[in-house]
């Protein structure tokens, strides 16, 4: 009479390595899709406003995409009046159309956008060299 070992076998492999594995397929999995939705997609905005100051614009920039706009009073003239028309356009797009024309740049860190007078800083907030 053969003893019972606990140990099932099915196909020669033993089924509980062959369940440990598919387990461990099953959590590469999961973590793998988790990584994919934690990567941002981008954000795109429809926006209308016609003779607004700048600082009405950085607000609803702000409500629409979910980021805080940061700039220094000193560098931004909010009084600034602009006109913006955007459709189905990416944030860095509308960034882009709104500062040209105040001589200003930008840059995104986190959930945060820090306007910067004239040109692209370095991560130590200094004038970037070209």
């Amino acid at each position: 009479m053969k003893k019972d070992t606990g140990i099932r076998v099915k196909y020669g492999t033993p089924y509980f390595i062959v369940r440990v594995m598919a387990i461990g397929m099953l959590f590469l999995i999961l973590n793998t899709s988790n990584i994919l939705a934690a990567t941002e997609s981008p954000v795109v905005l429809d926006l209308s406003l016609n003779q607004t100051t700048l600082e009405q614009v950085f607000r609803e920039l702000e409500k629409r995409s979910g980021y805080s706009i940061i700039y220094k009073s000193s560098e931004v003239n909010l009084k600034e009046v602009l006109s913006v028309d955007v459709s189905k356009e990416p944030l860095e797009n509308v960034l882009n159309k709104v500062l040209r024309k105040q001589g200003l740049t930008y840059e995104i860190k986190d959930e945060h956008i820090i306007i910067y007078e004239g040109e692209q800083r370095d991560p130590c907030g200094n004038k970037a060299t070209k």
